[in-house]
């Protein structure tokens, strides 16, 4: 028997409450056998494509197309043409019907690379993705980013967060065991994960154009296993640092899966490598 357990954050002027509102029992569904581009793909499994090496694949260059998820990973479908085109790399012209590799960025009709954009220029829409120093401050520059002044984790969401440039907000209610607060961390305090994520992007992984955020795919190659894993973990506390923060283990089986698995995967790695380091060492000196 599957239970669905649903949790709930009541934001009070005190504190934040983790509260399991009940489970409920559910019938056993048959598991989704179809299968995107860039999928794993089964013998029972139901391929949007054509399956090669265990894996869904696209319709590949200069076949028809209906759009761009017939094509095989980093294609679209050309429009116009109706048939399976590489997308727009770096420097070319691109739109919304022609859009770039997933690694790249179209910007006022051109594709750039995220993070390319130096401090002092506007990156054109309100996008801190395309900032070197992924901030845009108050006259939407590209600019140093502020550091959190003090502690990220506090007592309640009536703390105010506050910041080296001035700025300050309301602490924010995220999934913390204790039922507290977040501050989170500015962008200056996370500016070597944002370093981390744009070398990641550097391998230009092959997506699939149906879930792919920032490079990471959903469905497509993820290029440097360790790279990868980094550049989840950093996407997480970019975007959702409270959400992820000291949660209990109840909560990480059902929030942001993928970014605690690649947590744990990274961390277990991490300790996998140093012992061999050290078993390395003591062979060397005996």
């Amino acid at each position: 028997m599957i239970a669905v357990f649903i949790f709930l954050i009541i934001e009070t002027h005190e504190t934040c409450i983790l509260t399991r509102l009940g489970t409920s029992p559910i019938k056993c569904t048959e598991k989704d056998i179809f299968k995107h581009v860039g999928q794993r793909c089964g013998s029972k499994d139901i391929c949007d494509g054509k399956v090669v090496d265990g894996y869904c694949r696209g319709k590949e260059i200069g076949e028809k197309c209906l759009g761009h998820s017939d094509c095989d990973l980093d294609l679209i479908c050309k429009p116009g043409e109706e048939k399976c085109s590489p997308a727009a790399d770096l420097g070319q012209d691109c739109s919304s019907d022609y859009p770039c590799k997933s690694y790249l960025y179209c910007r006022d009709s051109t594709c750039i690379e995220y993070g390319s954009i130096k401090n002092g220029v506007n990156p054109g829409p309100d996008n801190p993705d395309l900032c070197e120093s992924h901030y845009i401050n108050n006259q939407r520059l590209c600019a140093e980013g502020p550091k959190l002044k003090g502690d990220i984790i506090v007592s309640s969401p009536s703390v105010r967060c506050y910041y080296s440039n001035g700025d300050e907000t309301a602490a924010e209610c995220g999934y913390h065991k204790d039922g507290k607060a977040i501050c989170k961390p500015g962008a200056a305090d996370l500016l070597s994960e944002w370093k981390n994520l744009l070398a990641y992007l550097k391998l230009k992984p092959k997506c699939n154009p149906i879930g792919s955020n920032l490079g990471l795919c959903d469905y497509g190659e993820k290029v440097g296993e360790q790279e990868y894993l980094q550049a989840r973990i950093a996407y997480a506390h970019l975007h959702y640092y409270g959400k992820v923060k000291d949660n209990p283990e109840c909560v990480q089986k059902y929030q942001y899966q993928e970014y605690f698995e690649a947590l744990k995967r990274y961390n277990g790695d991490i300790r996998v490598s140093a012992l061999l380091s050290l078993l390395i060492t003591i062979i060397i000196f005996i």
